[in-house]
């Protein structure tokens, strides 16, 4: 037997004990099965075996694999997870491991099951679990040392190109990366302690070269304590930022940022980060971007912007905004939008795409112009009802309309020619007209779904109906 494929194997608890017997064995896949906790003793006998997807390490006085038995393996290559690493009694072990020697591992994740092993422990271990230059992809998980092992800020990766740091939760900064000069993706999560990231720090790879010249991902993930950005680097590739959930993080990007070719910016619940610091940042390349609660009247500056999504922005918020008061109107490229627990926007003449979900404020909304009558035209004063004109204000360029929440009775199918994707979630009004010519209609979590059956002998153009729900329909 030369390959033993055992993924999402969810029952499985336990590898036979004479596995070692299985000389020939070259592929072991234990993907996704949950229920393994340890390897059985002496697996370093299976040295033909090259792709060994989890390395479980046993505990130190069990009947199981330490990690010493990943010394013999050495024709190990591709992707390599080492788990349960809090079972490493001392460094010793560790550097039997000879993770060093192991050119042909390009992918390898490092995890702990728990963040009580000691911050020195920690780290001896992880000093001692050096990789070969090689390596393309590092994964940290669950690290409880207080920084990071040297050989990630002073040995040379050439072809590392995408690093992931994921809960090391007692670590105060981030290592220094320049030497990493491949580097294309970087991501930093729940790092609880991180208070400080100071890329002009982060030196060089040793040539000369500018650090972070290759990023094109940077990604920070609910960091509760970092309050300062500091950055005098250039990022000339990075095409995708994500700041998410760093609600203490202060001030501005920096003004000497220089990104020419950001496309996608997601800030999240950053409440008192800005996005955009000044003429230094060329802000007009963006194509996309996700707003939470953080918004910049500089956006009307973004003529090249095509994907916006904006959620959970409060009506007195937006009030105060004219590019949202007056409906976008000044995102002329504009061509997908997305709005979630907001204000319903005006005209966008170039809008292809249109989602729109858990606006409570809208909880009655109309496909038309809404205006609000004068004094002189209500019999109430200023407090008359709302009026709706005839004129739809969806432009001729949508093609694909999703709302989940309850759209009046006016709402027909006029203004709604060039749609070829409609879908509807959530509320119901039985006075509604659906659209009927030809557009193909999704109807999915409505709750008086079987009141609508009645209603589809009149869709005489409907080209598809596709319904998911986990309710009977009654005919």
């Amino acid at each position: 037997m030369q390959t033993l494929l055992l993924s999402n194997c969810s029952r499985l608890s336990e590898l036979p004990e004479e596995i070692e017997k299985l000389t020939n064995l070259r592929h072991l896949d234990v993907r996704r099965s949950t229920q393994i906790t340890k390897l059985p003793p002496n697996f370093g006998k299976l040295k033909n075996l090259q792709m060994l997807t989890n390395f479980l390490v046993g505990e130190p006085n069990g009947q199981s694999s330490k990690i010493s038995e990943l010394g013999g393996l050495s024709c190990l290559r591709g992707e390599l997870s080492i788990s349960r690493l809090e079972n490493v009694d001392n460094e010793e072990q560790a550097s039997k491991a000879d993770l060093k020697s192991k050119n042909y591992l390009c992918k390898l994740e490092f995890s702990w099951n728990t963040t009580n092993t000691s911050y020195d422990r920690a780290l001896k271990v992880l000093e001692n679990l050096e990789p070969h230059t090689n390596l393309e992809k590092l994964t940290i998980k669950k690290y409880s040392g207080s920084k990071f092992p040297n050989w990630l800020s002073e040995v040379n990766f050439p072809n590392m190109v995408i690093l992931e740091l994921t809960n090391c939760s007692f670590c105060g900064s981030l290592p220094s990366l320049g030497n990493l000069s491949s580097l294309q993706q970087l991501y930093i999560s729940e790092m609880n302690r991180l208070e400080l990231v100071n890329f002009g720090s982060h030196g060089d790879d040793g040539s000369g070269n500018l650090p972070f010249r290759s990023l094109k991902v940077l990604s920070f993930i609910r960091l509760p304590s970092w309050t300062t950005l500091t950055c005098d680097s250039e990022f000339p590739s990075l095409q995708e930022l994500t700041i998410r959930d760093c609600e203490k993080l202060m001030g501005k990007f920096p003004d000497d940022a220089y990104l020419p070719c950001l496309q996608d910016l997601k800030l999240v619940n950053c409440p008192k980060f800005s996005i955009f610091s000044g003429e230094g940042m060329l802000i007009d390349s963006f194509r996309q971007m996700h707003i939470l609660e953080t918004l910049s009247e500089q956006l009307c500056r973004l003529t090249s912007l095509e994907e916006l999504q904006i959620t959970s922005l409060s009506i007195s918020l937006l009030s105060n905004i004219p590019i949202l008061g007056n409906g976008l109107s000044g995102l002329t490229s504009l061509k997908e939008l997305h709005i979630r627990n907001c204000k319903m926007p005006a005209e966008l003449p170039n809008l292809q795409s249109l989602v729109i979900t858990d606006c409570k404020e809208l909880e009655e909304w109309s496909l038309y112009r809404m205006e609000l009558p004068t004094c002189s035209e209500t019999t109430n004063g200023c407090g008359g009802e709302k009026e709706f004109s005839k004129e739809s204000w969806l432009p001729d360029t949508l093609t694909s309309l999703c709302i989940n929440i309850r759209p009046r009775k006016q709402c027909g199918s006029h203004g709604m020619e060039s749609l070829t994707d409609f879908e509807i979630t959530g509320k119901y009004n039985e006075e509604w007209s659906f659209p009927e010519e030809g557009i193909p209609l999704r109807i999915s979590s409505i709750p008086v779904l079987e009141k609508l059956v009645k209603r589809f002998q009149h869709l005489t153009s409907l080209k598809r109906l596709e319904i998911k729900c986990s309710m009977s329909i009654q005919a």
